[in-house]
């Protein structure tokens, strides 16, 4: 899944193009969401398929001092894949 926890749903492609890199650090990595789902124990499962979790980005809005308070989105804690129907993470921790 895509970190979409600050759009109203998630994108159909993630593509990732840097024109300049650290040296060290910066790294960013790619999982497989439903095999992380399908790894879980069946009580989690179970636990986490009715739950939402609500994000916001106001700590960001305030080191940034943007002008506006950003609007929370709430997403389910596991969504199903449109085109699969496998379910998935859509939360990061």
């Amino acid at each position: 899944a895509f970190r979409y926890d600050l759009q109203s749903s998630a994108p159909k492609i993630t593509m990732l193009y840097a024109l300049e890199t650290p040296k060290i650090g910066g790294d960013t990595a790619f999982a497989n969401q439903v095999i992380a789902y399908n790894e879980l124990p069946e009580g989690l499962k179970s636990s986490l398929v009715n739950m939402t979790a609500e994000h916001t980005a106001e700590s960001l809005a305030a080191i940034y001092k943007a002008d506006s308070s950003p609007i929370p989105q709430a997403h389910p804690v596991i969504r199903r894949h449109d085109e699969t129907g496998e379910n998935e993470p859509a939360t990061h921790p």
